[in-house]
């Protein structure tokens, strides 16, 4: 998802609405509060199962949107 996505997604939402992180594995639900988020430039790649991998590198050359969450 592009940040442009993001806020199309979310375009029309009350700003007072708590925004939240689910994560839904096997055994259950996770749910994250959102902490911060923050610009970080890297080297995007993709592990052997296709997931998307991102190396942090200040001189990288892919700019990335990261959002930071603890435990709710």
């Amino acid at each position: 998802m592009t940040v442009q996505e993001l806020r199309e997604k979310i375009a029309n939402l009350d700003g007072s609405t708590p925004a939240v992180v689910c994560e839904e594995d096997e055994a259950s639900l996770h749910f994250f509060e959102i902490d911060d988020v923050a610009i970080r430039r890297g080297k995007p790649s993709r592990l052997e199962d296709g997931k998307a991998a991102f190396a942090f590198d200040t001189d990288g050359p892919a700019s990335w949107l990261f959002i930071n969450v603890t435990p709710a």
